[in-house]
C-alpha cells in the first residue's frame, strides 16, 4: 500500500514510531490527520495518538491526502443512505 489513513483515536506512540522511522528513511511521511508531526514524549499522558494518522510512502502523496481526511470527517457525519422500502418511513 502507498498510504494508510486511520482517521480516529486509537493508536499509541509504540504503534507509530517504527513505521514512521521506516517511512521517513524511504522519503515518506507520517503525521496526525491534520498534518502535524507526532511528538514522541516520555510523559504517560502523551502516549496516545488522539488525532488519528496519515502515513504515505511519499511526501507528495501525504500532502495530497491531508485535506481529504477533512472530507472523510464530513461524510462520516451524514445520515446513512436510504434503502428500498425506507422512503415511506422517511416521509413520516
Amino acid at each position: 500500500a502507498d498510504a494508510y489513513v486511520f482517521p480516529r483515536p486509537g493508536m499509541y506512540l509504540w504503534d507509530t514510531c517504527a513505521g514512521e522511522a521506516l517511512l521517513r528513511a524511504m522519503g515518506g511521511d507520517l503525521t496526525d490527520r491534520f498534518g502535524n508531526h507526532i511528538r514522541y514524549s516520555p510523559e504517560p499522558s502523551a502516549h496516545s495518538v488522539s488525532n488519528g494518522l496519515i502515513a504515505a510512502t511519499s511526501e507528495a502523496l501525504h500532502k495530497h491526502l491531508v485535506p481529504k481526511v477533512g472530507v472523510m470527517d464530513a461524510l462520516m457525519k451524514l445520515p446513512p443512505p436510504l434503502v428500498d422500502g425506507d422512503e415511506a418511513a422517511a416521509e413520516d
